[in-house]
């Protein structure tokens, strides 16, 4: 149980020597809001300072958690660096200077976070830094400053107000990304690392390369709308930190009405099949906090994934009549709309589809495979919230009869098919093809870079998918 961990990580802070002169040395005397070095053991985050406010030291706590749960600290035993200052800067003892400058530079940023997982650090010491290259980094086009020693940080921020993300080059290099909250500065670390594994991933190979006004249309989006700006995934992250399920009388009405029915309806029975879809693909890691969308046709409409949770938290009862998440209904309607035979859609990011999205050859279509001749490319608009896109979509998915799939360029993939099973396995296969793909690359990778591909190659289950490669042999 969370509290568990929590009481846990108390005694170790108390008890433990190194995480007591860990903490004296980087918070420093008299600095009542910095925290610095939490040690993780167990996979759960240390408390922070005794002198932290109470209103933000919960979900302090959980942060640290959270970048533990999903990979985004350095390594075992690593421990996360992170400030947040709740009052005048210039009164605060102790604070480093990396901090001091973002804090100096963007008055609103009151959470810090350091982040320099093994991809995100190759990426800081390449020359021409951080590619945006699909989707998932457009928070991050024109909106990184980089400076070469902190020296020259306040600088440089100074010239990017929009800046979200500082890049130090020299010495240990590594990315700060800041916000107004934990939940921020989170979903920054998140896309930041995914982002930086699909550039080593994609490597020198050639890409398809948006033009600047999509870049920039996507960044606003990103940025401004509400119910994308980051963050917005933090209660779904938080409840399941906590182990809590998100209350919705809608919700409780609709499991009250499914657990009464018996025998098992149709409307059950489909319920429980997308579900199941949407944990397995979280399972092989194809989720991307509560993005991301799978349907099947029910009646006259369809039931489609919810969009304010995490997929393993995606029980039958949760799924709706239509998405939180705009633009699933957009690209679902545009599917069900040009294929009346397709009963169930799925669409996801995968590391493999979306670095394969952004290259210019695309999939390499295995032979033998249902893929050959049958995959659609769809140009990225930007992140899809147009009502008049599903058409555009729907109309690229007809002019290739027969197609299985679409590729959506910089973005992800959508596979289909006459039930949920067929349209999950079909997309588990495309997956497979992207990392054939990727995997036929690496030999032009750096030395340094090849470990992207080692983690790639050697992730379970992948390559019981290659139906192709049984025929073949």
């Amino acid at each position: 149980p969370f509290w568990l961990k929590s009481l846990k990580s108390r005694a170790y802070l108390l008890l433990h020597p190194r995480a007591i002169w860990r903490r004296l040395v980087l918070l420093g005397e008299g600095t009542r809001h910095m925290v610095s070095a939490l040690p993780m053991t167990d996979g759960a985050a240390q408390p922070l300072a005794k002198r932290m406010r109470p209103t933000l030291q919960p979900d302090l706590e959980l942060l640290g958690l959270a970048m533990c749960r999903w990979g985004l600290l350095p390594g075992n035993g690593s421990e996360m660096e992170v400030s947040c200052v709740q009052g005048d800067i210039d009164k605060e003892e102790g604070v480093p200077d990396a901090y001091r400058a973002i804090y100096a530079a963007v008055p609103e940023a009151r959470v810090v976070l350091r982040v320099d997982t093994q991809v995100v650090a190759q990426v800081a010491r390449l020359p021409g830094g951080l590619r945006c290259l699909a989707q998932g980094g457009a928070v991050f086009y024109g909106t990184i400053a980089s400076c070469g020693s902190l020296v020259e940080a306040t600088q440089e921020l100074q010239k990017n107000p929009s800046a979200v993300a500082l890049r130090v080059r020299d010495g240990d290099c590594c990315f700060y990304v800041f916000g107004r909250t934990p939940g921020a500065v989170f979903t920054l670390a998140f896309f930041l690392d995914k982002t930086c594994r699909r550039q080593l991933l994609v490597g020198s190979l050639p890409v398809v390369e948006p033009d600047v006004k999509v870049w920039e249309h996507a960044r606003r989006q990103l940025l401004e709308i509400e119910e994308f700006a980051p963050g917005c995934e933090w209660p779904a992250v938080r409840a399941w930190l906590h182990g809590d399920i998100v209350k919705d009388p809608e919700v409780c009405e609709e499991k009250a009405l499914l657990q009464c029915e018996n025998p098992v309806s149709e409307e059950q029975a489909l319920r429980r099949e997308l579900s199941d879809a949407h944990k397995k693909l979280h399972r092989r890691g194809f989720d991307e906090l509560i993005w991301n969308h799978c349907s099947a046709r029910f009646e006259d409409g369809w039931l489609i994934t919810s969009g304010d949770r995490l997929w393993n938290l995606m029980e039958p009862e949760f799924l709706k009549r239509g998405s939180a998440n705009c633009t699933a209904d957009i690209l679902h309607s545009a599917v069900y709309a040009a294929l009346p035979s397709a009963t169930a859609v799925v669409h996801t990011h995968s590391p493999a589809i979306e670095a394969v999205s952004c290259l210019k050859a695309g999939v390499v279509e295995p032979p033998g495979s249902e893929f050959v001749g049958r995959v659609v490319y769809y140009d990225w608009e930007g992140v899809s919230d147009d009502t008049d896109e599903c058409q555009r979509v729907s109309a690229a998915i007809k002019r290739l009869p027969g197609s299985v799939a679409v590729i959506m360029r910089n973005h992800g993939a959508i596979t289909w098919g006459r039930s949920v099973e067929e349209a999950l396995e079909r997309h588990l296969a495309l997956d497979a093809a992207c990392r054939e793909t990727l995997l036929q690359s690496q030999e032009a990778a750096s030395e340094e870079h090849r470990f992207v591909f080692e983690e790639l190659h050697r992730e379970p289950f992948w390559q019981d998918q290659r139906s192709w490669a049984a025929v073949a042999a």
